[in-house]
């Protein structure tokens, strides 16, 4: 049984008794069947009336409670899964992006400037980016990750490999 089928069996059984043994009890006490069939509202008394309306007010605000705690639980999982798993994954293919972007645009400025002095100095930092790439692959992978994510950011990592 998973947790939410339990949250949900716990909220039913809290439901019945908040709600449905009092108003069995309430029933009982005005001498009438559950049923209503010899139950009738122009019968009781208006205390009794009073009674079953705050009675009948306070069953829907526990219902409207019940339903609220029942969205807010899955409210709770959902931002969950997101802080988990989306986010980071977001950010660690964003900065992915930003490193290959870093390593592209460097490719390019070094080959007019093949001669330069700096060049060694260019070469390290180019494969600094470089590893740092592998390094947020190695991130990513790290990330539980469902079969689809995965086979996407293979290809990814074979282009990659092959670059």
């Amino acid at each position: 049984m998973s947790t939410k089928e339990c949250e949900s069996n716990h909220l039913l059984l809290e439901f019945y008794i908040l709600v449905c043994l009092p108003l069995t009890t309430w029933c009982r006490l005005l001498g009438k069947s559950i049923s209503g069939r010899d139950m009738s509202i122009r019968d009781l008394s208006i205390v009794k009336k009073i009674w079953l309306s705050y009675l009948t007010v306070f069953v829907v605000c526990i219902s409207v409670s019940i339903m609220l705690v029942l969205s807010l639980s899955t409210l709770n999982q959902n931002i969950t899964m997101l802080t988990s798993k989306s986010l980071p994954s977001v950010s660690i293919l964003k900065g992915i992006q930003v490193d290959i972007t870093k390593v592209r645009k460097d490719e390019f400025s070094l080959l007019p400037n093949g001669n330069h002095p700096k060049i060694g100095e260019w070469l390290k930092d180019l494969d600094q980016w470089r590893s740092d790439v592998q390094t947020g692959i190695t991130s990513f992978e790290a990330l539980p990750l469902d079969r689809n994510e995965k086979q996407s950011f293979q290809v990814f990592k074979d282009t990659w490999n092959q670059y």
